[in-house]
């Protein structure tokens, strides 16, 4: 469908929990592998990714979601 319309780049969010939902610096490879494979299908099709490293209210804890636990602090 994007290509009949001729979108050339999409703007994608991310989570910093979704990242590194455990501890500072390790990443998970799951969500890393996805987040390649999207990027590979875009690139695929000539189409252009903007990274949107997003959080939404910080926390679960506030309702929201973006933080990580480990983050987030007492």
């Amino acid at each position: 469908m994007a290509e009949a319309v001729r979108v050339q780049r999409v703007r994608l969010g991310t989570l910093w929990a979704g990242i590194t939902p455990d501890q500072a610096g390790v990443g998970d490879p799951e969500y890393r592998d996805q987040w390649q494979r999207v990027m590979d299908l875009l690139a695929d099709r000539g189409i252009w990714m903007q990274l949107d490293a997003h959080q939404d209210m910080w926390h679960e804890t506030y309702g929201g979601e973006g933080v990580p636990d480990w983050a987030s602090g007492p």
